[in-house]
């Protein structure tokens, strides 16, 4: 590996791991540890707020300190691979799937993976193809209740049944349509066995 390689490596080792100290390193206006923590602080909120744009409505369902929390546990993880922040997020719903303090709301995984559909698809181009999405908890209607404009009242019966949807950009928005079982099949074997 190339000497500067070596050194980013390094650094971003200890800015992740809080261990160690990129060799060869020096800054003129503090002491480096000092440094570090001033450039960790800053690369960990960073990465937090992109995950909060990323999954507003997880944030409100579980509330703003246990996302911290959470987003805590996940950048210990799963650190970012890219230097675009909206890429930073994708793996969250796998990681609340083995993440115990939040295995009493099952239904977070696919809210997740609804949330993270709606990032890529405000950021799709306009031509994107859509995302299908099935889940056995009503997460479109979790997603719909937590939107602005909507009801501040509402019910959401967890034992409904499954949902189906498809998530679009529709003017340059992220949009939900609600499928059939039968219409969810036919659009998914569209997409994964296109003509």
């Amino acid at each position: 590996m190339p000497p500067f390689a070596e050194t980013l490596a390094e650094f971003a080792e200890s800015l992740r791991t809080k261990n160690g100290l990129p060799s060869g390193t020096d800054t003129l206006r503090y002491p480096l540890p000092e440094a570090l923590g001033i450039y960790r602080h800053n690369w960990r909120h960073n990465l937090r707020a992109a995950l909060q744009g990323a999954y507003p409505v997880l944030v409100q369902v579980v509330g703003e300190a246990f996302f911290r929390y959470l987003a805590a546990r996940f950048m210990e993880d799963q650190p970012s691979g890219s230097g675009n922040l909206h890429d930073y997020g994708s793996a969250l719903p796998e990681f609340l799937e083995r993440f115990a303090p939040a295995q009493s709301l099952p239904y977070l995984p696919d809210l997740a993976r609804l949330e993270w559909a709606c990032h890529r698809a405000y950021f799709a181009e306009d031509d994107s193809p859509p995302e299908l999405l099935h889940s056995p908890w009503p997460v479109a209607a979790i997603w719909r209740a937590h939107q602005p404009g909507a009801p501040e009242d509402f019910r959401i019966d967890l034992d409904a049944g499954p949902c189906q949807v498809l998530v679009l950009r529709s003017e340059g928005e992220a949009a939900l349509m609600d499928l059939t079982k039968d219409e969810f099949l036919w659009l998914n074997d569209l997409l994964e066995n296109p003509k």
